[in-house]
């Protein structure tokens, strides 16, 4: 029994290698509070008090050959009148972005990954103003998927030949 314990403790020191891992994480939030004399932008105007808050989280993680991060948001509007217009969806100012870059081999083949999910307003005139986005609102997605190799020319230069 002692020696299948010492030769399981010599194979784990022996296979044993460093790792550099790095992970980052951080939050945050923002408040608001309006008041808004006419909130659906019609003739028969009709006023209340709007409290918006947008909390949003950024994660990170690294290793040796591969990174990735994620960014993200909500904004949550509570009417004190109205509360059928009460919403959460995904942030117009901050989208939420996926972003992923694999070093494939030795610092010369790359591969990167990025995806972005966003409330984009589709006519800014109109109905539609600043602060005012219950009009013309769409869901947009964009995912790019980007191969390329990094060859290193001289001190400082390096030609970048890739794919998106």
């Amino acid at each position: 029994m002692k020696w299948r314990m010492l030769a399981l403790v010599l194979a784990f020191c022996t296979c044993a290698s460093t790792v550099n891992a790095e992970f980052t994480l951080s939050s945050g939030i923002g408040l608001r509070l309006e008041y808004n004399d006419n909130i659906n932008l019609e003739r028969d105007k009709e006023d209340d008090v709007i409290a918006t808050a947008t909390p949003n989280l950024s994660i990170g993680w690294e290793i040796p050959n591969l990174s990735i991060s994620l960014n993200g948001a909500l904004m949550m509007k509570k009417h004190l009148d109205n509360t059928e217009e009460d919403t959460i969806r995904p942030s117009l100012d901050q989208p939420t972005q996926l972003d992923l870059l694999y070093n494939l081999y030795r610092d010369l083949a790359f591969l990167r990954i990025s995806d972005t999910f966003s409330q984009v307003v589709i006519d800014e005139g109109g109905r539609g103003g600043e602060g005012n986005t219950t009009v013309n609102l769409t869901s947009s997605n964009s995912f790019q998927l980007n191969p390329y190799l990094q060859l290193p020319m001289a001190t400082g230069t390096q030609l970048k030949i890739g794919y998106t």
